[in-house]
């Protein structure tokens, strides 16, 4: 489950209170660790583990420039306004707003530079997660998305996992097993085409 899944069943979310989606979802990630912990199963590593990597930018919350992009990402975040929404960072002494502002200027403009050039097969095998999730966003983007909404449905990324790629359809797409049946070849075949034949497209409800 993610913050948007979490939006998603609350129904709407003021955007000063988005972060609280966001802590949701890590309370509940936390709690299942806990839970397997507890009943001696095989520790899964958490989304949240690598929140506490790299620079800490925001000193009031404690927040990593690692969790910010991640969150930017994850949520489509181009304002420092928005990263103060969803993870608290710059809410308060504001020292870290312009910090902030740089961060999603190199992730964006890495985006763009992933976007203009398709990725070759054996490069993509190679790349880390975030350039992984670059490179599947551009091309939905790019190739399936526009259709989609011009008919009331849409695709989102949700995870990308070595060279499986979950996806969910929203909308009016998510209502029809033939179009998503349909739609998940058509998805698959344009990630095979730009970035990897290697890949495999898993549908996510």
């Amino acid at each position: 489950m993610t913050n948007k899944d979490i939006v998603a069943l609350l129904g709407t979310l003021p955007e000063e209170k988005m972060h609280c989606s966001v802590m949701g979802m890590e309370a509940l990630q936390a709690a299942i660790a806990d839970y397997r912990k507890r009943h001696g199963e095989e520790y899964v590593p958490l989304e949240s583990d690598d929140d506490h990597e790299g620079r800490i930018v925001c000193k009031c919350f404690g927040v990593t420039d690692a969790k910010i992009r991640k969150v930017a990402l994850a949520n489509n975040l181009h304002t420092v306004a928005q990263v103060t929404d969803y993870t608290k960072a710059g809410g308060a002494c504001g020292r870290c707003l312009d910090e902030i502002q740089q961060i999603l200027d190199e992730l964006w403009n890495e985006h763009k530079a992933e976007e203009s050039k398709p990725q070759e097969a054996a490069q993509f095998d190679g790349l880390s997660k975030v350039k992984k999730i670059l490179g599947v966003n551009a091309v939905l983007e790019a190739e399936v998305a526009p259709a989609l909404r011009k008919d009331g449905g849409n695709v989102e990324l949700v995870d990308v996992e070595g060279n499986v790629v979950k996806v969910k359809l929203t909308g009016i797409c998510a209502g029809c097993p033939h179009a998503a049946e349909t739609l998940h070849s058509l998805i698959e075949n344009k990630l095979r085409e730009n970035l990897s034949q290697n890949i495999v497209v898993e549908q996510v409800k």
